[in-house]
């Protein structure tokens, strides 16, 4: 993904430029879209009925929000020649965009954390490599591992080399140097010098980046809205402006960042970790005198395998310095990454118990 600042924030609305606010204006609280301008917080709904009652001859009163959704789908019908159906236009434009709100604040929040990691590749993928005699050597990527710890991030890429009949190790770092993504990256490397090249895919590498379903979609090389296509949006501007159209339009933008999540969430390309290094976690010891340890989590890792699997494990470290290691088939069941859970897991088990006991 390219290197956009983040577009999504929480401050208060007074506080927001006017690019943050085109890029902030819808939201999602409480379950419901809502729309934001200096002077104005309101539900998405209630904004529809003021302009019908205000602007339109529709009816504004409705006796429930499935009511008024059935009617908006019918405004929807007149299309953009009268004042129905620009404001229920409207109306679809702010819950759209609430929701892409809420899906790209989710990444961008977990990237800032450093709990969102982009993969370089992902297992049963082909890289290539060069041998001691300029020759491209393809391998098969066997498996993918992301570890951090308090210095850092590291992703390990285990590869099978064919033609030697071994497993290779190599490092995100190696991409552009001695592994390559495709045979075209690595005939490059051969011509330029390796010298040369190395520097060119060091910085292109700087430049990147580093469940709800899609979103967006890409058709004829523009990002839309899935399913709904960005007329919505042209439509909309189009009854106020002719000469609007997309090209630097900051929705725009934001359609183009979420969609490169999309992808490489898609590609399995995108992994989000279940916490930081540092956090705190808590084991559940049932029964026990102390029920709840708190631990501090000291090294994440995960693997990537052939089947599609991916294998996190967690290290954490109580107060007595013993180290335990564990997976994330065992989150919520043995260790929990906030105390409430924990409690509320041990205090379950607890009424289990006694309902057994009883029958």
């Amino acid at each position: 993904m390219g290197s956009m600042g983040r577009l999504t924030t929480d401050k208060d609305i007074e506080d927001m430029s006017i690019t943050q606010m085109a890029h902030n204006a819808c939201y999602i609280k409480d379950g419901k879209a809502r729309y934001r301008d200096h002077g104005m917080d309101i539900d998405a709904r209630e904004l529809a009925r003021e302009l019908l009652k205000s602007h339109a001859e529709g009816d504004d009163a409705f006796t429930c929000d499935e009511d008024f959704d059935r009617q908006m789908v019918k405004y929807l019908m007149h299309g953009l020649d009268d004042m129905e159906g620009l404001i229920a236009a409207f109306y679809r434009n702010i819950w759209a965009m609430a929701e892409i709100h809420e899906c790209l604040r989710r990444y961008e929040g977990l990237g800032e954390k450093g709990r969102l990691l982009e993969l370089p590749c992902k297992a049963g993928d082909m890289v290539y490599g060069v041998n001691k005699h300029d020759e491209i050597v393809p391998m098969e990527v066997i498996q993918v591992g992301a570890y951090s710890w308090k210095d850092g991030n590291a992703i390990q890429i285990t590869c099978w080399d064919e033609y030697d009949k071994e497993r290779i190790d190599y490092t995100d770092g190696d991409f552009g140097k001695t592994i390559f993504r495709s045979e075209e990256e690595v005939k490059e490397f051969l011509r330029i010098g390796r010298s040369r090249c190395a520097g060119v895919h060091r910085e292109q590498n700087e430049q990147a980046s580093g469940k709800m379903g899609r979103l967006t979609e890409k058709v004829l090389g523009f990002v839309q809205i899935k399913d709904c296509g960005n007329e919505l949006c042209k439509e909309t501007c189009a009854a106020r402006d002719k000469e609007k159209d997309c090209n630097n339009c900051p929705i725009q933008k934001a359609f183009e960042k979420l969609s490169g999540y999309e992808d490489l969430e898609e590609q399995g390309k995108l992994l989000e970790l279940p916490c930081m290094v540092g956090d705190t976690a808590y084991r559940a010891n049932e029964g026990a005198e102390e029920p709840i340890i708190p631990m501090t989590v000291t090294e994440i890792g995960t693997v990537s395998t052939k089947t599609g699997a991916m294998i996190v494990q967690v290290m954490c470290r109580d107060a007595d310095g013993g180290e335990t290691r564990y997976i994330d088939a065992e989150f919520g069941r043995e260790v929990f990454f906030n105390r409430e859970e924990a409690e509320i897991y041990l205090e379950k088990r607890s009424e289990d118990v006694s309902t057994s006991t009883t029958v």
